[in-house]
């Protein structure tokens, strides 16, 4: 009942709600806590059905007998002292929502609720549904008034704060934030205060979903006028704590959009401790948001340096939306200032100062246009190029952000700047790219065809957060995207697949036909360079499709995943096909289901070591052997696991056994196991996920599988072994051991002697491996627990 009556809009079960509620508020007080807990499920059910146009719309006057009968019935399982916590927590978030859409229609008996929702947090079982509850009321739109229990219901909420019950916590600030929010009134200055007291402590990179909701609570509290001395603690503990969240090199994007959030509030408050010029100057100092350390032209070390660069676009993110927040003229002198930043000579060609104030000049130009007089613009397109020719990686690709963003809050003034300098200055023409791919990325997602865009060239204009890319400015951009596709450069193709694919999810039907020309050796495919960026393309497409773009993906994959592509006699062709196909099975696997017939038995033939492709390099004092067909393989046994976690799992819309397919997987992991490390890892991953959906066939193939399990778990390490060879050794074992409790687990493995002996001699026998795998052994069953709980 309750599903039937969660599926269609309410209004279709309305006029039947005399029939249906009655034996609903009857189970309601069986004895039975199964069909209690259920019965209170199905009242909360009824409550939108009672009031189907919303709280906008009347209660139906027949409705109103029904409202005081599910509330009774709701309330006698809420107070009553000996339920089970099922009916418990039903009862509580039924009386919830109920408050929530009816609360104008229940009389006195919401404040009944209200009260018995307070005395509910105080019980250690029962708080968190009750807090939920409490959060349904308050953002209810009905406004009811809290004013006899908000002071009381915040002091017990800011004291679950302390608590180390992480849900409690989550559900906690959530509740405050909108008794804040909406009920601002009922509030006193000293609760807010507490209640920022407690939240400060929570702004930390610990705890990055904790952090953005103290934020986003903290925000609120500034908002609102009647606490200042509220939103002067918020200055004091909050604003230190959130400048310091800036430099975490392990920000989210729910996170970073608080924190965004929380400057711009400060800002626009006017607080004494939060001035426009001193938070642009926090956010804007190299030293206060990188800390101490190298700078990004070069002397740092590469994950040193992508670190900076991830802070540096936090703060540059930060720095935009408190501009944006003061206005134009914050913008205006903000950008003044980072142009005289960047043409300022340093010695060592620039470092963490420059990476700053280029990743900022992206950010504003984003969101506004930067190039309000002739002389601004100059000088921006000066200092934006000459960052090209810095020394270090992080400064041209931060100057290719720089460019991409100032383009599109501008394209008619910058986007030329771009297009024409990727064919005269080829040492500059894969960062030109990069910025062509920023302001592709700055579109908005959702197509916006014009007629005379139709007219015109028969493309839609892309009409997004930013501007719109006209018919006569794409036929540009796709010329010399396409001029760029069979560059010998991967890093070259690579972007130009991206941009490409992006496009084409935005106008699927003006672009595939384009991209299946380019996958055709006999059309304008003959160049394999061209067919792998084409193929490419497709993926990247299939990444950033619309359900409004997806069909006329959907109709073309086979086209960029299928027999031709997969068989190309381009090995960089097939390895692109399969990375297609995975990352096609992994964000959009129902695009995947109906081709697995045909392309399974294909895929699975790439996994096959070809010893022609292996060759022995002289050096010299040593040799080095090379595969050729390592990427390949990897990528194929990457795309076969993908498609056991997505589309061939239980559940997952096709079976092993309908497509014989168990025996292929178990031949290619049979090599799989004893090829190269990478290959060794996935392979492993694989064999586990396939003793959970065709364990039969496994165990009849395990006396292929142990032979090199066993030889991975017996190998060693050369005697001057470093730690990172020690390290990925470790891993190894680890991923070969999962993948052993996995084979131990089938029924009838135990009756299998090579497994035994296997398991007897090399694992349980062995000195080195057995403590390893207990401790895999205690892992796993722990995580089964876990598991079933959920």
């Amino acid at each position: 009942t309750r599903l039937a009556l969660e599926s269609p809009p309410p209004a279709v079960f309305q006029p039947h709600v005399d029939a249906i509620a009655p034996p609903v508020f009857a189970a309601a007080g069986d004895r039975y806590y199964k069909v209690a807990a259920e019965a209170m499920r199905v009242c909360s059910a009824l409550v939108p059905i009672l009031r189907p146009g919303g709280a906008a719309a009347p209660v139906a006057p027949g409705a109103r007998t029904h409202v005081v009968v599910l509330v009774d019935a709701a309330l006698a399982r809420v107070a009553a002292a000996d339920q089970d916590q099922e009916v418990k927590e039903a009862a509580i978030t039924c009386v919830g929502v109920a408050a929530a859409a009816l609360g104008d229609a229940m009389g006195d008996r919401l404040g009944k609720v209200l009260g018995l929702l307070l005395e509910r947090l105080g019980n250690e079982i029962t708080r968190l549904a009750a807090i939920k509850a409490i959060t349904l009321v308050a953002q209810s739109s009905l406004l009811p008034d809290l004013a006899a229990v908000a002071p009381a219901i915040v002091k017990e909420l800011a004291t679950f704060l302390r608590k180390a019950n992480r849900p409690l916590r989550q559900a906690s600030l959530t509740a405050l934030d909108a008794l804040v929010v909406h009920h601002a009134a009922a509030l006193r200055d000293p609760d807010a205060v507490a209640l920022v007291s407690e939240a400060a402590s929570l702004v930390s990179d610990s705890d990055m979903a904790l952090a953005s909701l103290a934020l986003a609570l903290s925000a609120s509290v500034v908002r609102c006028a009647g606490f200042p001395d509220a939103a002067a603690q918020v200055c004091a503990l909050v604003l230190p704590a959130a400048l310091g969240l800036v430099r975490s090199p392990l920000m989210q994007k729910q996170a970073l959009s608080s924190l965004q959030a929380f400057f711009a509030a400060l800002v626009s408050a006017k607080l004494p401790g939060a001035s426009f010029e001193a938070l642009l100057s926090s956010l804007m100092d190299p030293k206060k948001t990188f800390g101490g350390g190298g700078g990004a032209g070069g002397e740092d070390s590469g994950a040193a340096a992508t670190g900076a660069v991830a802070v540096g676009r936090s703060a540059a993110k930060c720095v935009a939306a408190v501009c944006a927040s003061v206005g134009p003229a914050a913008t205006a002198s903000t950008v003044a200032t980072l142009i005289a930043e960047l043409e300022t000579p340093r010695q060592g060609g620039g470092g963490r100062e420059d990476l700053l104030a280029l990743l900022c000049l992206g950010e504003l130009g984003r969101r506004a246009d930067l190039s309000s007089s002739g002389a601004a613009a100059d000088g921006l397109e000066k200092v934006l190029l000459a960052a090209f020719d810095s020394p270090g990686e992080e400064l041209k690709s931060a100057a290719s952000f720089a460019l991409g963003g100032v383009a599109a809050g501008n394209q008619a003034r910058f986007l030329p700047v771009i297009l024409n300098g990727i064919g005269a200055n080829p040492k500059r023409q894969y960062n030109l790219l990069l910025g062509l791919r920023e302001v592709i990325h700055a579109l908005g997602d959702e197509p916006s065809t014009s007629a005379a865009a139709a007219a015109a060239g028969g493309r839609g204009d892309f009409r997004g957060g930013v501007s719109p890319l006209g018919a006569a400015e794409l036929d540009k951009v796709l010329k010399i995207l396409f001029a760029h596709s069979s560059s010998d450069e991967e890093g070259v193709r690579n972007v130009v697949a991206e941009c490409l694919g992006r496009l084409t999810a935005r106008d699927p039907a003006g672009l595939m036909p384009e991209l299946r020309t380019r996958v055709d050796p006999a059309g304008a495919g003959r160049d394999p360079n061209t067919r792998m960026t084409a193929v490419t393309a497709a993926k990247y497409a299939v990444l950033a499709s619309t359900d409004a773009s997806l069909p006329a993906i959907s109709d073309n994959l086979r086209i960029f995943v299928g027999q031709a592509p997969l068989t190309d006699e381009d090995r960089g062709v097939r390895r692109a096909a399969v990375q297609t196909l995975s990352a096609a099975a992994h964000a959009r696997a129902s695009l995947v289901l109906p081709l697995l017939p045909d392309l399974l038995p294909i895929l699975l033939e790439q996994t096959v070591i070809i010893k022609e492709l292996i060759r022995v390099v002289d050096l010299g004092p040593f040799k080095h052997t090379v595969d050729d067909g390592l990427d390949l393989r990897k990528a194929a046994f990457e795309c076969c696991d993908t498609l056991l976690h997505t589309c061939l799992a239980p559940g997952g819309g096709v079976q092993l056994e309908h497509l014989n397919a168990a025996p292929g997987y178990l031949a290619a992991l049979g090599t799989g196991l004893g090829d190269h490390y990478d290959i060794k890892m996935v392979a492993h991953q694989s064999l586990a996920k396939l003793c959970a959906v065709a364990g039969p066939a496994v165990l009849a193939a395990l006396d292929s599988l142990v032979d090199p399990m066993g030889k991975t778990l017996t190998a060693k390490l050369k005697s001057d072994a470093v730690k990172q060879e020690i390290d990925r050794n470790e891993d190894l074992l680890r991923s070969c051991l999962r993948a052993v409790v996995a084979l131990e687990k089938l029924e009838g493995a135990a009756d299998n002697a090579t497994f035994t002996t296997f398991l007897e001699k090399r694992v349980t026998g062995s000195e080195k491996i057995s403590p390893k795998y207990a401790i895999i052994k205690a892992e796993a069953k722990a995580g089964g627990v876990m598991g079933d709980e959920h």
